[in-house]
């Protein structure tokens, strides 16, 4: 890959090189890479193409040595006039500069039309000498966004400018404090592969002037993965993996429009043999109405959601995901931005080791503090927290060590958020269910039980009336189900007549849909992992899915509002026929499945 060619460079005289120096990098000194932080910062490649490199620091040129041009780290790459830009890793766009010509030597401080994006490691990437910039102040870009396209504005070539790239890294916009670029990745012919130690050099500075440095993309080539295999399940402590309001999990910036973004979800308590996770998600901040997708990464963004939202309110969903190669996870937005935040509370492992299994039960209601059932009579207060009995109710047994069930929040007199955790262990930095006063939203919550039996149920202001209905448990049983995670598929939405229904569920309406025997699933599938969503409704509803052939139990896996778009994970066993039913109990609405994985005996 190492190629270098001489090209006709015409540089300036000596002293009007020191005179753009001086101009545009003061007194300026080597720092080294160990500064950036462990959040993401920039590492990728900024052109497509293969573009030649020119001078780094103090590396030999045909003109000489490169000190004279840039004594401290920097990269000068030889490109055509308009050869697309791209930022080297996400964050916020700091400074951004246009209206330089190529003839304003000293316009934008000799760094011509640029762009400077702050990093969520703190650190800044700088993009000099554009023809123009295309972003603006302020905006969140992912890494990969176009920027903007190279020139010769600023202080370049003189009398003939050179069209070319100068790309630096900064630990201030203020003094220009350059620090070591370090590596950057690039793929290359389908592979990933990292400079300069491709090449086998620690450090740009080691590059001969007029090496070519390609990058044919920002990400992979799709892939499509083979069955899942059998997997069991354990359970964590609940760990907050994302939240790009900060830097957790490296984003630092929202999801931007119509724009997919990586999670690396094994490391820590997830072992990098993990299937799947589960993870509970909320987005928040959204500035558009939008959906979220959350799928195994390098695969194709597939037709389904997990999360359906307006803009400006907070909404939560269980996530239940397949891994995809290095144990990542995507995440898509449709429309506008949005913050994300990703809580794990367990994973499946690869089927080579001992874990739990699942059993689903028949819906069942144990707790009501609108009218005492569960031994609730009042609602869950300000900053409390209460037990609520698993072990022994409603057919969980008491070796069970998770279980699942979905959890309502109603009448809550103040913005709040609600955390489920095992009895008896210290509250996560984490929660199942965000809500705003006066809203009405489910979760499917799974949680560990505590060594008593219990789960606490933790709410953070105001007071708030909380309804559980048990759905299923994990237990080391050697009858339980094991869980196979799938690429999530619709399979229903009545408003394409998919699913074998064109019309709106109507008011106390049940209707079986297939979900064994149907796209990918076995027919022999005990229970099914779906992400349910009602979309126009023309009252106040609910929704109810249950084993086809079992009565119509008292409880409920979505409450919604007229006109409201809401999820909600369900899982639910399957009927002997390979079909679930869903209950709308008022009005009219539209019904959308996905489904995410399911569960058999082998």
């Amino acid at each position: 890959m190492r190629t270098p060619r001489t090209i006709r460079r015409p540089f300036a005289p000596v002293a009007l090189i020191l005179l753009v120096v001086a101009l545009f990098v003061g007194l300026l000194q080597v720092a080294p890479a160990s500064q950036a932080a462990a959040a993401e910062g920039p590492d990728t490649v900024p052109w497509l193409g293969s573009q030649q490199l020119w001078c780094t620091w103090n590396n030999p040129s045909p003109y000489g040595n490169c000190n004279g041009y840039h004594p401290t780290p920097a990269l000068d790459v030889g490109m055509a006039r308009g050869t697309p830009i791209y930022a080297a890793g996400p964050g916020v766009v700091a400074e951004v500069q246009n209206g330089c010509v190529e003839t304003a030597w000293t316009c934008g401080g000799a760094a011509g039309n640029h762009v400077a994006i702050l990093h969520p490691n703190g650190l800044y990437s700088r993009y000099l000498h554009l023809t123009n910039a295309i972003v603006g102040m302020n905006q969140a870009v992912t890494r990969g966004q176009l920027l903007g396209y190279s020139g010769a504005t600023g202080g370049v070539c003189q009398p003939t400018p050179c069209p070319h790239l100068h790309y630096d890294v900064v630990d201030s916009l203020i003094t220009v404090h350059r620090v070591d670029p370090g590596s950057l990745k690039a793929v290359v012919n389908g592979q990933n592969v990292t400079y300069p130690q491709q090449w086998g050099f620690s450090t740009w500075n080691q590059v001969s002037y007029g090496t070519m440095v390609q990058n044919d993309s920002y990400t992979l080539p799709l892939i499509e993965l083979g069955p899942a295999p059998s997997a069991n399940f354990h359970p964590v402590v609940p760990f907050r993996a994302l939240d790009s309001r900060t830097s957790t999990g490296g984003w630092g910036a929202p999801l931007g429009h119509h724009t997919s973004r990586d999670l690396k979800v094994t490391g820590g308590p997830v072992p990098a043999t993990a299937s799947a996770v589960i993870m509970n998600v909320t987005v928040t901040n959204a500035v558009a109405n939008s959906f979220l997708t959350v799928y195994p990464s390098r695969t194709a963004v597939p037709n389904a959601s997990n999360l359906n939202f307006p803009a400006g309110q907070t909404i939560p969903n269980l996530v239940t995901v397949r891994t995809g190669p290095g144990g990542s996870v995507a995440f898509f937005n449709q429309q506008g931005a949005v913050d994300v935040v990703a809580d794990i509370v367990g994973y499946f492992d690869d089927g080579t080791v001992p874990g739990d299994r699942f059993a689903g039960l028949p819906p069942t209601r144990i707790v009501d503090s609108r009218d005492g059932t569960g031994g609730w009579s009042t609602p869950l207060g300000h900053n409390q927290t209460r037990d609520v009995a698993i072990a022994g109710v409603a057919g969980v047994p008491t070796d069970a060590t998770t279980v699942v069930m979905n959890v309502t929040v109603t009448g809550a007199v103040a913005n709040s958020f609600l955390t489920a955790f095992p009895s008896g262990s210290p509250q996560p930095n984490s929660s199942n269910l965000n809500f705003a006063a006066g809203q009405t939203i489910s979760n499917l919550v799974t949680t560990q039980v505590g060594a008593n039996g219990k789960v606490t149920l933790y709410n953070q202001v105001g007071a708030v009336d909380v309804v559980v209905d048990v759905v299923g448990f994990f237990s080391p049983m050697v009858w339980g189900g094991f869980f196979h995670a799938t690429a999530p598929t619709r399979v229903l939405d009545n408003r394409t007549g998919l699913g074998n229904y064109s019309t709106p569920w109507s008011d106390n309406l049940s209707r079986p849909v297939a979900v064994a025997g149907v796209s990918g699933i076995p027919s022999d599938a005990s229970a099914v992992v779906v992400n349910l969503t009602a979309t126009n409704g023309t009252s106040g509803s609910l929704l109810t899915a249950y084993p086809t052939g079992q009565g119509l139990p008292n409880a409920s896996n979505l409450l919604f509002g007229p006109g409201q778009t809401i999820p909600n994970l369900v899982m639910v066993p399957v009927g002997p026929n390979g079909t679930i039913d869903i209950y709308n109990q008022l009005g009219t609405v539209d019904v959308i499945a996905d489904i995410v994985g399911y569960y058999s005996l082998g």
